[in-house]
């Protein structure tokens, strides 16, 4: 399981992966925010790429980053 504050690697609708970190947990899924970068929802968009987006991911889709 998940806990608040883990760094996970977040699938995005690219098919690529982006680190994120789990601020969440709903019925539905992980509950997490990771920076945009260039495409958002799979298209090109004219936000800050650092800015945040939050996205609701089933668990078996996201994949731990061990610590050290």
């Amino acid at each position: 399981m998940f806990e608040k504050g883990e760094k996970v690697l977040v699938p995005r609708t690219s098919g690529e992966k982006t680190v994120g970190t789990v601020i969440g947990f709903t019925a539905k899924g992980v509950v997490v925010e990771f920076p945009i970068g260039t495409t958002y929802q799979g298209f090109q968009h004219d936000y800050n790429p650092e800015e945040l987006g939050v996205k609701i991911v089933n668990a078996e889709r996201l994949i731990k980053i061990p610590t050290c």
